[in-house]
């Protein structure tokens, strides 16, 4: 309230002050006052810590000996260049936290000269500061489900929203690498999501390809690698299609838990494709003995 009071006519800081203080909770049948900060919930409550922020990296930087080379700040994130060494980055620290009792800073150092602001994945070559899409670690590419009930516009957004996050972000050099790395899932459906979900979180019992994977300890499928045989829409059309395909390439790991279970009526049917395919090759004009 003092930088309030500091900045704008009495009249505006008492709205203000009605605006932003009197914030009431209760939890376990008792009744609190928040004291500090700004009302929780309240719209005009971001505006002003970010009206706060810029006066304390005004106040912080002109008092600071050395100053970085670079300062950015999107709301609680900043990224930072610094040039004057890592013992003097920690005395940089120390100093912004000395600024004020209820702001902390905590810091995360580039590695392998890769470091992440945001979604963004900025990597040090040389004196030429590169960038791609970042995702964390527990990231998986999981995003709505095509039979979920949302306006197919919706849907249709996340492609275009994808899109255009990889050409805003990407470097040049690496625009075609994240178009590659999105296709797989919003081209080929589900299930190729699901097997590399389970990989990822170690749910051997939700996936036969996972429990491959990590049977062993150090066997990694190649997800990017992977080629489509068939794709259809829906869950159970899926699990037709994929018992079928179960049956016609023998040579799999699938647990027949996994799968639809397929009446042994049609197997005859199915095999008779699955040779009519094999046997799909130029014949000779020269008529059999």
């Amino acid at each position: 309230m003092d930088l309030i009071k500091e900045s704008f006519p009495p009249d505006i800081a008492e709205l203000f002050r009605v605006c932003l203080t009197g914030s009431y909770f209760s939890w376990n049948s008792n009744y609190y006052e928040q004291t500090e900060g700004v009302t929780m919930g309240s719209p005009i409550s971001p505006i002003i810590a970010n009206f706060f922020m810029e006066r304390f990296e005004e106040k912080a930087l002109e008092s600071s000996v050395l100053k970085p080379a670079v300062w950015f700040r999107y709301v609680d994130d900043t990224f930072v260049v610094w040039k004057h060494g890592r013992d003097s980055l920690d005395d940089f620290l120390h100093h912004l936290n000395t600024q004020s009792p209820s702001i902390k800073f905590t810091m995360e150092t580039e590695v392998n000269n890769q470091l992440a602001f945001l979604d963004v994945l900025v990597k040090r070559n040389g004196d030429h500061l590169d960038h791609t899409v970042y995702r964390k670690p527990t990231h998986r590419d999981r995003y709505l489900h095509n039979l979920s009930n949302h306006h197919p516009s919706q849907k249709q957004g996340i492609f275009g929203t994808l899109a255009n996050r990889a050409r805003r972000i990407c470097a040049k050099d690496h625009i075609q690498e994240e178009l590659s790395h999105l296709k797989p899932f919003l081209l080929t459906g589900t299930r190729l999501t699901e097997h590399k979900r389970s990989c990822g979180l170690g749910q051997t019992d939700k996936s036969a390809v996972a429990e491959h994977a990590l049977r062993d300890g150090d066997h990694k499928i190649q997800f990017k690698d992977t080629q489509v045989i068939a794709a259809t829409s829906g869950y159970h059309p899926r699990l037709i299609r994929e018992a079928v395909e179960i049956h016609k390439h023998p040579n799999n790991f699938n647990r027949k838990e996994e799968t639809l279970y397929l009446n042994r009526i049609r197997h005859p049917a199915i095999s008779r494709t699955k040779v009519a395919v094999q046997r799909s090759r130029p014949v000779s004009e020269e008529p059999p003995p």
